[in-house]
C-alpha cells in the first residue's frame, strides 16, 4: 500500500510519545511565550551556528521557549525546530522526541527522494524536493553536557537532517530564491547588527 507523505507524518506524530525527559521542561514551558520564527532571507539563517559552550538555566529556558514555539506554530504542528530559526545562532535543535546540542552526523546510509517543508520559507508549502538518508547516526550532547551516540531511521532521520542543515546555514531551496534590492540591504544590516552584538 502506498502511503501519502501527509498520512505518514500524521502516523508519526500520533505514534510517537514525548520521552520522559521532556517533562523536565514543563516548568520552563509554562512560564514562557513562543518565539518568532525567522523567515528567509535573514543573516542568522545563512551562517554556521556557534557551538553551545555553557550548559545552564539560560539554555534550559531557551529550550523551553523552543518547545513552546514548536507546539504553537500557526501553520500546523512542527516536526522539529533549530535555534537559528528563532534568531539564536547556536548548534541546537529539537525534534518531537529529542534535544540535540552540538550534534555531529557520524554516519549516514543511502539517500532517497522525499519532499519537505520549512517554516522559515513558505510555511504552508511541503513539496520542496530533497534527498535524505534513510538512517543517520548522530553524536550529540544533552542539556547537562553529556555525550550520546544514537541511530535514527525513516521520517525521524529526515527531520534530523533537515534541522541539522539549519545549523550549517542551509534552508530548503534557498539557493533558488532571488533577493530583491531591499532584501539585500536588510540582510546587510542584519549581518552588521549581529557582528556588533546589538
Amino acid at each position: 500500500m502506498i502511503l501519502t507523505e501527509k498520512f505518514k507524518r500524521w502516523v508519526y506524530f500520533v505514534s510517537t510519545p514525548l520521552r520522559h525527559k521532556y517533562t523536565h521542561w514543563k516548568l520552563y514551558r509554562d512560564k514562557v511565550k513562543p518565539l518568532k520564527i525567522l523567515r528567509f532571507p535573514h543573516y542568522v539563517l545563512t551562517r554556521r551556528a556557534d557551538e553551545v559552550k555553557v550548559f545552564d538555566n539560560k539554555l534550559k529556558m531557551l529550550i523551553g521557549q523552543m518547545m513552546m514555539t514548536m507546539q504553537n506554530v500557526p501553520w500546523g504542528k512542527a516536526a522539529g525546530l533549530a535555534a537559528p530559526q528563532v534568531g539564536r545562532s547556536l548548534r541546537l535543535f529539537l525534534t518531537t522526541t529529542e534535544i540535540f546540542i552540538n550534534p555531529t552526523m557520524t554516519k549516514t546510509t543511502l539517500e532517497r527522494e522525499c519532499k519537505e517543508g520549512c517554516f522559515s520559507l513558505e510555511p504552508n508549502k511541503f513539496d520542496y524536493p530533497v534527498k535524505r538518508a534513510q538512517s543517520v547516526w548522530v553524536k550529540f550532547q544533552d542539556v547537562e553536557g553529556g555525550w550520546h551516540n544514537e541511530k535514527y531511521n525513516g521520517f525521524e532521520a529526515e527531520v534530523i537532517a533537515h534541522e541539522y542543515d539549519h545549523l550549517d546555514g542551509h534552508c530548503l531551496a534557498s539557493g533558488d530564491i532571488k533577493l530583491t534590492a531591499w532584501q539585500k540591504v536588510l540582510f546587510f544590516f542584519q549581518a552588521l547588527r549581529y557582528k556588533l552584538g546589538i
